[in-house]
């Protein structure tokens, strides 16, 4: 008979929140996933992928955050059958001062014409 660790790809589950965010130019610290099951695959490495990029130990994942935008991670887990399951997680690089800089831009753009006409 087939035992559920041969014909089952791991069972992954993330650590923390999905979607993430972090702040533009703050360092993104993931938390990671974990395998959950089957028994057999309990001790598999997880490789993760940010945005497509070649697979990395988990431990290597960097997120660029020097400008606002989404980012998606896979995890993945491959048993000694061939099997892969997969997680993703989505992180949103956002900044904080959005709404405030878009206020000081149109007061320092005021600022800016009045300096402009002057002589």
């Amino acid at each position: 008979s087939t035992s559920a660790a041969t014909s089952s790809p791991a069972v992954l589950q993330l650590n923390c929140n999905d979607p993430a965010t972090v702040n533009i130019r703050a360092t993104y610290n993931d938390p990671g996933a974990v395998i959950t099951g089957p028994t057999a695959d309990l001790n598999l490495g997880i490789t993760a992928s940010v945005d497509g990029a070649t697979s990395t130990p988990e431990s290597d994942i960097t997120v660029d955050t020097s400008a606002a935008g989404t980012h998606t991670i896979i995890y993945s887990a491959t048993d000694q059958n061939g099997l892969t399951g997969t997680i993703s997680r989505t992180v949103n690089v956002v900044d904080p001062n959005a709404a405030s800089s878009r206020d000081a831009t149109s007061t320092d753009s005021g600022q800016g014409d009045a300096t402009s006409t002057t002589p």
